[in-house]
């Protein structure tokens, strides 16, 4: 006697159990997740950051960046110079640092004051 399957014909099979109509129609995650985002009403908007800003981003870091490596340089080479190792390192780092930070603020009053935000003046 014949087995009766309830199984669909979907297609030809690959031999590996799976039928290769399967993979052309298996929606991506991430189209399914949009789709049933929009249905209900979720939709979000793309936020992206302005060029300007992240440029702005990467410059304030790399100032804090060179004002401790230029301190800590500066730090090691009196320490050996003058051997008092290592309170001229420690100083020079944050006075590195504290230049590094004062650079970034300077560069965001220069900012902020060229595209028109608060001037900070009281």
């Amino acid at each position: 006697m014949p087995a009766i399957s309830n199984a669909k014909d979907t297609g030809p099979d690959d031999g590996r159990g799976r039928d290769e109509t399967d993979e052309r129609r298996r929606p991506d995650l991430a189209d399914v997740e949009a789709r049933l985002r929009k249905a209900r009403g979720e939709e979000k908007p793309q936020q992206t950051v302005p060029p300007a800003a992240r440029s702005m981003a990467y410059r304030l870091g790399s100032d804090i960046i060179a004002g401790l490596l230029a301190g800590a340089i500066l730090g090691w080479g009196l320490d050996k110079v003058l051997a008092t190792s290592p309170w001229l390192l420690i100083v020079c780092l944050l006075l590195g640092f504290a230049g590094g930070v004062a650079n970034a603020i300077r560069q965001l009053q220069d900012w902020n004051r060229k595209s028109g935000g608060p001037s900070g003046d009281g």
